[in-house]
């Protein structure tokens, strides 16, 4: 990658370090993680297409079956098990009590979560998660999911400015998409955008939940005291 970086950088007319903050802040995304984005895009749609997993590999742009197999993260499976239609792979399901009611927890061999973590998560929002997240989507919604997991606890964000940090200001719309779809709810915190209004509605955990959840982070961030 650091050899394409090169030659997109002399193409461009700016040094790799320069295009690689630029991309970045345009972006939202290093150009290494947006073209393995869009390349593990291609690979799903190809073992839907071709006749063959090595087909398909290659069709979506990789050079050997190790290079895809290290990187079916996105796919959720290796791409033998995708192309199956994912016969044969399990996912584990559990709940846990909480102040805004039960927690639903799903699990897959990529992405184990421990309950006590999720709950903490509710309570406790400003502390880090070490969660391994199983999270997969298209470049512009994992941009999105970025973008919400920089906004901090106790804060909220209007969509149009969520859509101002990925670099589409006018996209205010486009982003809601994402935000829908986010199946990790508080550990990807959709939660924090509201609309132009300040309204705190159109959550899909419930707008109570969601007023709850801000009210809880609001508080919260109250009783940390400043560095």
């Amino acid at each position: 990658m650091a050899h394409a970086l090169s030659v997109l950088a002399h193409e461009a007319g700016y040094s790799p370090s320069h295009l690689q903050r630029l991309f970045k802040a345009i972006v939202g995304l290093s150009p290494k993680q947006y073209a393995m984005a869009h390349r593990r895009g291609r690979l799903g749609e190809a073992l839907r297409a071709e006749r063959s997993v090595t087909d398909a590999l290659y069709q979506a742009g990789y050079g050997a079956s190790p290079q895809a197999y290290a990187t079916s993260s996105a796919l959720g499976m290796t791409p033998s098990a995708y192309r199956r239609g994912a016969a044969g792979e399990g996912i584990r399901c559990a709940s846990a009590p909480c102040s805004l009611g039960t927690v639903p927890v799903a699990t897959t061999e990529r992405g184990v979560c421990m309950i006590e973590q999720v709950v903490s998560l509710i309570h406790s929002p400003s502390q880090a998660s070490d969660l391994p997240l199983d999270i997969r989507g298209t470049a512009f919604q994992q941009r999105v999911w970025r973008a919400l997991a920089e906004t901090p606890a106790g804060q909220t964000v209007r969509y149009a400015k969520l859509a101002a940090r990925i670099g589409h200001p006018t996209a205010g719309r486009a982003v809601a998409q994402p935000c829908a779809r986010n199946g990790l709810a508080v550990a990807v915190p959709c939660h924090r955008v509201i609309h132009a209004s300040g309204e705190a509605s159109g959550y899909k955990c419930g707008d109570a939940r969601k007023r709850a959840l801000l009210d809880e982070e609001s508080t919260g961030a109250k009783r940390v005291p400043a560095p």
